[in-house]
C-alpha cells in the first residue's frame, strides 16, 4: 500500500512538473523589439504590397552642397558611419515592408533651368525633388500641391512642422521637411559654448543649462558672460586674444534675429506673405537691442568684410572664444578640431518674458513633388514619404543627436536634453530662407556691419520694394 501511494505521489510531481515545462514554453517571455533590432512600424500606414513601385527621388550630391547632409542613401563604403548604415537598414526596411523600390539619384547642383527641362519635357523622371529652399518659390509652377498626398501628416513632428509651415503660401504646400533627410534639420542653428573657458571662469558648468532650464538664457545673459571672459595680451585687439562670441557676421545676426522671436515675414489670412515689420514696435526694439549690444566693446569679433564669411574662420574651434554660433552639420567638424570639451545649447531668447526658443534653420533642401508625377502614383508616394519620415523620426534622428554629442571623451547628457529643444525650435522665415538678400541680409549689410543705427531709412526702402519682391517670388504659385 504504501508503496502504491508513492508511486502515485511520483506520478503527480511529474504531472506538475510538465505542465509547469509546458506553460513556460507557451508563455515565451516578452522581448523589447529595441533590444532585438526589429522596427517598429506604429504609423498607422496600410500595409499594401506595391508590386515593385519605385519611388524615385532626386537630391544634391556632396561636392556641391556641402553646408548641408543631403544624402539618403549612401553609396560605395560606409561602414562605420552610424548614420549611412542607419539610412541603409531604413532603406531596406521599407523595401521590404512595402515591396517597392526606393531609387535615389544625385545631382551636383539642380538649378530652377533643369527642373523647367524636366517638367516641359514631359518626362517623369523624378517624383520627389531634394531642392534648395532659397530657390523653391522660384519653381513653385512645377510642383504638386503636397495636400495630393493622403497619408502625409505634415503637422507630425518627423515633418518638423515649424519649417514645413514657411512653404504653405497662397493656399499652396509647395515644399516640406521631412526627417528621412538631414538636409534642413542639419542647418538648424545652435550656441556652442568651451566648457573649458565657461568652468575657469564661472565654475559648475551645469550652471550653463540652468540658465536654459530657468528660462534665463537671453541676449543680456550672452553679452554679459561674454564681456567676463575677455582677455586682450596688449591692449591691442587682434585674434592673438580672447572674447566672448565668433561667427560670421550673417550667421551671428541671423540666429539673434529670429532667436528674439523677429518674425521678418508674416502670412496673412489669404496665405500671402506680407512685410510688416517696419511697424512692429516690439520687432524694432529687438533689432535696436542687437545693435547696442555690438557697439562699443570687444565681445564679438569678426573682421571679415564679407557677412558670410568669418575670420578667423575657425576662431571658436581654436579655443579663442566663450561662445559660437554653429549649424548642427558644422559640430562634428568642432569635435575633430577642438582639445577642449564643449557643450551645447538653443540659441538665447530675447528676454525671460518669451515663451519659446528660436532655431533658425535655413539653407538646406526640403521635399518637393514633381508636376510630371501622375495621380496614379500619388497614394503610394504619400503612403511611403509618411513611412520614410515616421521611422526616420524613431531611428535616424536619436542617432543623429548622439553623433553631434560624441566626443573624444564621453558624451554630454546636459548637451543632448538641449539638443531635443534646438530641434523641437527649428524654425524657418520667408525673410531669411527664400529673400534672405532683400530682407534679412539687406539689414545686417546696411545696419549691423556698419554698426550704425540707420533703420529708419533701410526699412523705410525696404517696404517700398519687398512687395513687390514678394510678389514676384509667388507669382509661380499656381
Amino acid at each position: 500500500m504504501k508503496k502504491t501511494i508513492a508511486i502515485l505521489l511520483l506520478l503527480c510531481t511529474m504531472l506538475l512538473t510538465f505542465a509547469a515545462c509546458k506553460d513556460d514554453a507557451e508563455t515565451p517571455a516578452e522581448t523589447d523589439p529595441a533590444e532585438t533590432g526589429e522596427r517598429l512600424h506604429e504609423d498607422g500606414l496600410p500595409n499594401v504590397d506595391m508590386n515593385g513601385f519605385e519611388l524615385n527621388i532626386m537630391t544634391y550630391d556632396n561636392d556641391w552642397f556641402t553646408w548641408a547632409e543631403t544624402t539618403i542613401a549612401p553609396e560605395g563604403s560606409y561602414l562605420g558611419n552610424v548614420l549611412y548604415e542607419e539610412m541603409f537598414e531604413r532603406n531596406a526596411y521599407i523595401e521590404e515592408r512595402f515591396n517597392c523600390l526606393l531609387i535615389v539619384s544625385t545631382q551636383t547642383n539642380i538649378t530652377n533651368t533643369n527642373i523647367q527641362n524636366w517638367v516641359l519635357g514631359g518626362e517623369p523622371v523624378h517624383d520627389i525633388l531634394m531642392f534648395y529652399d532659397k530657390w523653391v518659390l522660384d519653381s513653385a509652377a512645377y510642383f504638386h500641391d503636397f495636400a495630393d498626398l493622403e497619408y502625409v501628416d505634415l503637422l507630425q513632428n518627423y515633418w518638423n512642422p515649424n519649417v514645413t509651415q514657411m512653404f504653405k503660401i497662397n493656399g499652396k504646400q509647395i515644399a516640406a521637411s521631412g526627417s528621412f533627410s538631414l538636409g534642413m534639420l542639419s542647418r538648424t542653428m545652435a550656441t556652442v559654448f568651451n566648457k573649458e573657458i565657461y568652468t575657469n571662469r564661472f565654475g559648475d558648468v551645469s550652471t550653463m543649462y540652468d540658465l536654459v532650464d530657468d528660462n534665463a538664457w537671453t541676449l543680456e545673459k550672452l553679452y554679459e558672460l561674454g564681456a567676463e571672459v575677455l582677455v586682450s595680451q596688449d591692449d591691442v585687439w587682434n585674434d592673438q586674444d580672447y572674447y566672448g562670441i565668433s561667427a560670421s557676421k550673417k550667421t551671428l545676426y541671423t540666429a539673434l534675429m529670429v532667436g528674439s522671436g523677429i518674425q521678418f515675414v508674416q502670412k496673412g489670412e489669404d496665405g500671402i506673405p506680407q512685410f510688416k515689420l517696419a511697424g512692429d514696435a516690439a520687432a524694432l526694439d529687438k533689432l535696436q537691442k542687437i545693435l547696442t549690444l555690438n557697439q562699443d566693446n570687444n565681445i564679438y569679433y569678426d573682421t571679415s568684410n564679407d557677412p558670410n564669411f568669418a575670420s578667423p574662420e575657425w576662431f571658436f574651434e581654436e579655443e579663442h572664444t566663450l561662445f559660437g554660433f554653429r549649424v548642427l552639420k558644422d559640430i562634428p567638424r568642432a569635435r575633430e578640431m577642438m582639445e577642449a570639451e564643449f557643450g551645447i545649447v538653443p540659441v538665447p531668447k530675447y528676454n525671460s518674458d518669451q515663451k519659446e526658443y528660436y532655431s533658425i534653420c535655413a539653407g538646406g533642401d526640403v521635399a518637393c513633388l514633381m508636376k510630371t508625377v501622375s495621380e496614379d502614383r500619388l497614394e503610394n508616394i504619400g503612403i511611403l514619404l509618411e513611412a520614410l519620415a515616421y521611422d526616420s523620426e524613431q531611428n535616424l534622428i536619436p542617432l543623429y543627436k548622439t553623433d553631434l554629442l560624441k566626443t573624444r571623451y564621453a558624451s554630454d547628457p546636459d548637451s543632448s536634453a538641449m539638443l531635443d529643444i534646438v530641434f523641437d525650435t527649428a524654425y524657418s522665415d520667408i525673410g531669411v530662407n527664400i529673400m534672405e538678400d532683400g530682407i534679412s541680409l539687406y539689414l545686417i549689410k546696411n545696419v549691423y556691419v556698419p554698426g550704425k543705427d540707420t533703420f529708419s531709412s533701410h526699412l523705410a526702402v525696404m517696404e517700398l520694394g519687398i512687395p513687390d519682391l514678394i510678389a514676384t517670388k509667388i507669382k509661380n504659385i499656381k
